[in-house]
This record gives structure tokens, C-alpha cells and sequence, in this order.
């Protein structure tokens, strides 16, 4: 156990004391988002923390099982949703001791909107319209004397995030015999973000960097869900979905400005223009040549599986197995310069970071209790790991050392050209952002004469180690989610 400690001690000491050869690029660590439950929808399924697929009897259960839409009580219904979001992440002392990172995200958006009508004994008809995934981030940071940047004196951040993501389609429940249906959805599915970075290095000998990077991606494709439902008796209901993501098409630009004390006119500029076709820089009216952007999403599908015991007609329990696919893309990833005294090709190998995700598993639980015949309270429980790679402490000294220390491996070089090869891994740890909060919900419906009001409050918290900046050993993230869901289910 000494021996163990020795050797973290040291990594540590090397980390702290190494020097930093070159400037974080914020370029390399635009947020991505690893969360595996985005969201919950719909006024029921939300208050049992998503537990809903061996239920699906309202709109909503065109996303979780649209096996379950001809079991529903009446004859046509529609739900209005709305959600207020305010996600915090603290990152805690980033820059040292008492140097904390604050982003907040701070929304108001519908949540979903959906409507189902049986057309036959048979056969239900839907149409849905699912907000999965919704940003909007502004965040400014002032840090003077940064710990573990000795050659800075001060560092001034701005970063703006903003990033939708909806689904809208129909869905059609047919019902085999009383006790078995089926179902399925097709979504149309439409993904936006919009990413915006300032940031400026002003160091200890009085010169200064400031990066300018501005970016848009637009995807879009279809979702399609298919669902089965059972009811083995009159208390049991078990419940079946698996979903997918497919792309189709899109398209992503970017643009870069790397200025320095230095810079006299706009040939001193280094300026990067980015599309999924080409992604060139510009420095001294000589051009260099990088990976062409990725313009897509990953592409997982999600497996549901659900029971639900009706112990009466006042008292629900249900709970829900959910499984999500990794998703993984080879790419290769290189550079060529030819503004150095010998023009460079760098290759950073083939794993195209940015879109990959493990795959995971998590649960969801909820209760629904009918208190009077016109108020009805839920209660769900949920997990929700990420999809992101976790890294020990002391793997993560390790990679940060290499990572400031490394070497390239010299393939080739000549007077001509000089070819290089560095690991992805160790250049642009996408891995960056990485917690697995847990959600609790408490949601509470009136049932009016022809309408039903319900209010939901979702609330994720997570507790843990994640990477800032990739050159400096990684801090808590102290992760809260608070989401108010507020909708009208009218009835006929």
C-alpha cells in the first residue's frame, strides 16, 4: 500500500511542477453532453421518474411504449407540456484552491405536446412532439494567478452554449387481444447547437492570447420506436420498446481566431475555417490542413423494459430496466502544416472521440397513489450514468503528465517533410465532462371535470471527478438538475 502512495505522491508532485509547453485551446474542449436520460415527458411518466413502459396509457407513451396508447382510459387525449430547467455545474477549484467554476443553464421550453384518439376498438392513432434535449448556457470566469499555470497571470473566459434537440411524429397502437398489444412510432428528429468562445491568456512576461471560435451544427434524421405490451393478469402489465437514432444529414461550421501580443497585422492571425468537407487554417498566407468536422450525433438505440402492479385501482408501482447502446466511429484524424521552417504531418490516429459513448444501464422506479378521487400523487426515483469514460485519480495523474510531458513518435522526417504521430487519447480528451446523478421526483395532480393539471419537479443530483482544462489534474463536479414540469391532460 506504501509503494502505491509513493507512486501517487510523485505523479502529483510531477504534475504540479511540470511545464505547460502550449496554451489550452478551448477548440479541443467544447462541452459535449454524455447524459443518458436527457429528459422526462408527459404528466404521468414524469412523476414516476420515467418508469412509464409498462404503462403508456397517455400521449407520452408514443416515446416510452406506443404498444400502450389503445389502453388508454378515454377515447381521445392530448397533453400541453412545459418544463423550467435550471442545471448548475460547479467545478471546484480549477484553477486551485478556492478557484471554482460556475456554469448555469437557465430555460423555459415545452416539454412535450401530444395527442391520441382511438380510431376503432383496435386500433389508436397519436401525434407527439418531444423536446429531448434543450442548453442554454452563458458563463464568464476571471481567475488571476492561476495555481497550476505558473506562467500565467490572469485568464478571462465567455463561453455561450446554446443546444435543442426535438422529435415530432405519429404513432399507431394496435391491440392483438384484450390482454396484448402492439405499437409503433416515427419520429422526425432535428438536433441544433450553436457554441460560442472567448478566451483570453494574459501571461507573467506581458504578453497575452486571446482565442475567438464561434460554431454551428445542424443534424437532423429519425427515430423510429417500436413497442410490445402484456397484461398476464389484471394487476400485472409488462412492457417492451427499443428505440434508435438515425442520421440522414447535416452540417456543422466553424470558425477560429488565435491572436497574441505579437499579432502586427492580419497575416500574424491564425485562423481556422471548419465544414464536414475541409477544415484549413490560415497563418502567414500559408495554409494548414486538418480533419474535416464531424457533422452528426451518436447514433444509439435504447432498449425499455417495464412492469407495473396495480394494487388497486388507487395504487401503481412500476419500475423500468433501460438499456442504451454505445456508439463508436473510426475516423482519421491529422494535421498538416506548412507554415514551419519544415512542413508537418501530424497523425492523431483513427477514434474519432467527439461522438463516441460506452453504453450504459439504469433503472427508474415510481409509485402513483390516488389520495382523493380528484388528487393523485407520484413519486419516481432514477438513475443516470453517463455514457462518458471515467478516469481514478491516478490514471488521470498519469494521462496529465504524459499529456504535458509527451514526446511525439518521429515516423519520418527529411528536409522536405517531417511526419509525426501523437495518441487522440492524450491531445483532446474529449472525455471531459463526466457525472452520474441520481433523480428523484414528486408530482402531483387535480382532476378537474374535463381536464387534468399536473405539476412534476424533477431533481438530479452527482458528485463527481471530472477533467476542466486537459492539462490540469482533474476536480469535483458538483452537478444539479432541477426541472418544473407543468402540464394540462384534457380529456373526451
Amino acid at each position: 500500500m506504501t509503494k502505491y502512495i509513493i507512486i501517487y505522491v510523485n505523479l502529483l508532485l510531477l504534475a504540479l511542477v511540470s511545464p505547460i509547453h502550449s496554451t489550452y485551446t478551448p477548440y479541443d474542449m467544447l462541452f459535449l453532453d454524455y447524459q443518458s436520460i436527457t429528459g422526462l415527458y408527459g404528466s404521468r411518466s414524469s412523476g414516476l421518474g420515467g418508469a412509464f413502459t409498462a404503462v403508456a396509457d397517455d400521449p407520452s407513451g408514443a416515446y416510452y411504449n406506443p404498444a400502450g396508447l389503445i389502453f388508454s382510459p378515454n377515447d381521445s387525449l392530448s397533453i400541453s407540456g412545459n418544463a423550467y430547467r435550471l442545471l448548475t455545474m460547479y467545478y471546484q477549484d480549477v484553477e486551485g484552491p478556492g478557484r471554482s467554476y460556475l456554469r448555469k443553464s437557465e430555460d423555459f421550453f415545452p416539454n412535450f405536446i401530444g395527442a391520441t384518439r382511438q380510431l376503432s376498438q383496435k386500433v389508436s392513432f397519436s401525434l407527439s412532439y418531444v423536446n429531448t434535449k434543450r442548453r442554454d448556457t452563458n458563463s464568464t470566469v476571471w481567475v488571476t494567478n492561476p495555481v497550476y499555470r505558473p506562467d500565467l497571470e490572469r485568464i478571462s473566459s465567455t463561453v455561450s452554449e446554446y443546444s435543442n434537440e426535438f422529435m415530432v411524429g405519429p404513432s399507431l397502437s394496435y391491440k392483438i387481444k384484450d390482454n396484448l398489444s402492439i405499437g409503433a412510432s416515427l419520429y422526425y428528429l432535428r438536433h441544433f447547437t450553436k457554441n460560442a468562445v472567448t478566451d483570453t491568456y494574459n501571461f507573467t512576461d506581458k504578453t497575452w492570447e486571446e482565442y475567438i471560435i464561434n460554431e454551428q451544427k445542424k443534424v437532423s434524421g429519425y427515430n423510429p420506436v417500436v413497442g410490445l405490451m402484456y397484461m398476464p393478469t389484471e394487476k400485472l402489465s409488462l412492457g417492451v420498446s427499443i428505440q434508435k437514432k438515425y442520421v440522414v444529414g447535416g452540417t456543422r461550421n466553424n470558425n477560429l481566431l488565435d491572436l497574441t501580443s505579437s499579432t502586427l497585422s492580419s497575416d500574424d492571425a491564425y485562423y481556422v475555417y471548419g465544414s464536414p468537407h475541409s477544415l484549413n487554417g490560415v497563418y502567414q498566407n500559408k495554409l494548414s490542413y486538418l480533419t474535416p468536422l464531424t457533422a452528426t450525433i451518436p447514433q444509439t438505440s435504447e432498449l425499455r423494459m417495464g412492469i407495473a402492479y396495480f394494487l388497486s385501482h388507487k395504487v401503481l408501482f412500476s419500475f423500468d430496466y433501460i438499456k442504451i447502446s454505445g456508439y463508436s466511429k473510426k475516423k482519421n484524424q491529422y494535421e498538416f502544416i506548412t507554415y514551419e521552417d519544415i512542413p508537418q504531418f501530424i497523425y492523431y490516429g483513427n477514434k474519432e472521440y467527439e461522438t463516441y459513448r460506452k453504453p450504459t444501464e439504469n433503472f427508474a422506479v415510481g409509485t402513483e397513489l390516488d389520495i382523493l378521487p380528484f388528487l393523485t400523487l407520484r413519486m419516481g426515483f432514477f438513475t443516470n450514468f453517463s455514457s462518458n469514460q471515467k478516469r481514478g485519480w491516478i490514471e488521470s495523474m498519469v494521462e496529465t503528465v504524459v499529456r504535458q510531458e509527451i514526446i511525439p513518435l518521429g515516423i519520418a522526417e527529411d528536409k522536405n517533410l517531417s511526419v509525426l504521430y501523437f495518441p487522440t487519447k492524450l491531445i483532446r480528451p474529449y472525455y471531459a465532462d463526466y457525472s452520474s446523478p441520481k433523480g428523484y421526483t414528486l408530482g402531483i395532480s387535480f382532476t378537474g371535470t374535463a381536464a387534468v393539471f399536473t405539476f412534476t419537479h424533477i431533481r438530479e443530483i452527482g458528485n463527481d471527478m471530472t477533467f476542466y482544462y486537459p492539462t490540469n489534474p482533474p476536480v469535483n463536479l458538483y452537478y444539479k438538475n432541477q426541472v418544473y414540469n407543468i402540464s394540462i391532460t384534457t380529456r373526451n
